[in-house]
C-alpha cells in the first residue's frame, strides 16, 4: 500500500487555534497526511474555528463535570458519524492522552484492526506529573499503557521528549518526527525592523529580545520579565507577544510597575504572517518555560534567523546544543538566565548574526515541510504494512 491509498484520520481534542501548539500540530499532521479530523470540541470553542473547519467533524463535549474533566462527548449524530468514519479509515492518529477520545478511538481502531499512532504532545513530561499526578498515573496504569503498547507508533516531536517519556513507554514502538515551520523570507528584515520599531517607539540602535506565547505560568513569563529587569540595561527592550491565559496582560503590566522594570512592551496577541515581522524586528528570542516539548515560537524564531536563550525545559534545545545558535541554559536558576541576557545585550551584532544564521540553517534543513511530510508518509506505509502482514 502506498501513501496515497492510506485513508488517515486525526482524532484530537479542541481543534481550534486558541488551544495552542497541540492544535496547530494536529493541523500540520492533517495537512501533511491529507486527513479528515474528528475533533472533540467544547461549546465555548465552537464559535472560534474560522479557517479550521475543512474536512473536520466536530463532536460536541458535554457541558457538565464529566465534559469539563474528561472531555466526555454528548451522544448523538456527531459521535455516531465519527465512529463510522474512524472504522473506515486505514490509519488513525490519536493526539494527547488522559481524555475520553483516546480509549474511545483506540478501542474502535483495535477492534476494526486499524493501525493507530499516539502523539502525546509533551504530556508524558515529568513536569506534567507535578499536578494531578495520581489521576494521570492511574489512567496510564489502567488504560494508557495498553493503548500505547498496541499502537504502531508513539510519535514524539523531539528526542528529548522521547527520553523524558521513557518510563511510560516501555514495550512501545517510538518514533521522533520534528514538526514543521514555514520557510520565512527574511530579505526584507531591515525595512520591517525600522517599521516595527518606529510603531512601538523603540530606538533603531536598541537591542531587542522577543518572547512569544500564551500568558501561562508554565511559560515563566513573570520570571522572564524579572530576569530582564535585573540586567538593568536601558538600551535593552523586551517584546511580550501573546494572548491572555491564566495570566493576563494587565497582570504583567502591574508586575512591571511594581518592580519598576522599564522597556517591556506588552503587545497582546499577533496572528498570521504579522508575527514574523516582530521576529524580524528583534535581535534575539527567549523562552524560560518549564516545559516545551517542541515550541512553535522557537521554531519560528530560528526560521527568522534569531539567536535563542532557552531553558532546559525546551526539549528542542537538546537538538540545538551543537549548533552554536544561542544560549542553552543548564538550569532554571535566575542567575544563569540573567547572565545569558547580559551576554546577549553585550554581544557584537556580527556575533548575533552568526548565531542566528546557524539556527536558521538548521531550521531550514530539519524543520521544513518536505522533511515532515516524507517522514509521516513513510511511517504510515510502514505501519499499515506491518498491521496487515
Amino acid at each position: 500500500m502506498n501513501s496515497d491509498q492510506i485513508r488517515t484520520m486525526q482524532v484530537c481534542l479542541e481543534y481550534v487555534p486558541s488551544y495552542g501548539g497541540s492544535a496547530v500540530a494536529v493541523r500540520d499532521y492533517a495537512i501533511a497526511m491529507d486527513s479528515f479530523v474528528v475533533a472533540f470540541t467544547s461549546n465555548r470553542n465552537l464559535g472560534y474555528t474560522q479557517g479550521w473547519d475543512d474536512k473536520v467533524l466536530r463532536v460536541p463535549i458535554r457541558p457538565d463535570f464529566l465534559g469539563r474533566a474528561y472531555a466526555v462527548p454528548e451522544s448523538g449524530d456527531g459521535l455516531s458519524a465519527s465512529r463510522l468514519m474512524l472504522s473506515q479509515s486505514s490509519l488513525a492518529v490519536l493526539h494527547l492522552l488522559y481524555r475520553y477520545h483516546i480509549p474511545w478511538a483506540s478501542t474502535i481502531a483495535y477492534q476494526s484492526q486499524i493501525p493507530y499512532w499516539i502523539v502525546p504532545h509533551g504530556i508524558l513530561d515529568p513536569h506534567v506529573f507535578t499536578y494531578r499526578s495520581w489521576t494521570k498515573k492511574i489512567w496510564l496504569k489502567v488504560l494508557g499503557s495498553r493503548i500505547m503498547q498496541r499502537a504502531e507508533a508513539v510519535v514524539f516531536v523531539t528526542e528529548r521528549e522521547r527520553q523524558k517519556a521513557s518510563p511510560y513507554t516501555q514495550g512501545c514502538k517510538t518514533q521522533v518526527i520534528h514538526l514543521p515551520v514555514e520557510y520565512v523570507d527574511t530579505s526584507r528584515r531591515e525595512r520591517i525592523r525600522l517599521e516595527i520599531r518606529a510603531r512601538h517607539i523603540i530606538p533603531e540602535e536598541a537591542r531587542v529580545l522577543v518572547w512569544m506565547g500564551r500568558l501561562h505560568p508554565m511559560k515563566r513569563i513573570l520570571e522572564t520579565i524579572d530576569a530582564f529587569g535585573h540586567v538593568c540595561d536601558p538600551s535593552l527592550h523586551l517584546l511580550i507577544i501573546g494572548p491572555d491565559d491564566v495570566l493576563k496582560k494587565e497582570d504583567c503590566e502591574n508586575y512591571c510597575l511594581k518592580q519598576n522594570i522599564k522597556n517591556v512592551h506588552l503587545l497582546g496577541p499577533v496572528y498570521g504572517n504579522s508575527k514574523y515581522d516582530y521576529y524580524m524586528a528583534s535581535d534575539g528570542f527567549i523562552s524560560l518555560s518549564y516545559r516545551e516539548n517542541f515550541n512553535y515560537t522557537l521554531a519560528e524564531a530560528l526560521a527568522c534567523g534569531l539567536p535563542a536563550i532557552l531553558s532546559p525545559g525546551n526539549d528542542l534545545a537538546l537538538d540545538l546544543h551543537s549548533q552554536n545558535c544561542g544560549w542553552m541554559l543548564k538550569t532554571e536558576d535566575a542567575h544563569e538566565a540573567i547572565t545569558a541576557i547580559k551576554e546577549f545585550a553585550l554581544a557584537p551584532q556580527a556575533v548575533l548574526h552568526e548565531l542566528g544564521t546557524a539556527g536558521q540553517q538548521w531550521a531550514r534543513t530539519n524543520l521544513d515541510w518536505e522533511t515532515f511530510t516524507t517522514a509521516l508518509r513513510e511511517l504510515a506505509i510502514e505501519s499499515t504494512n506491518a498491521a496487515h502482514s
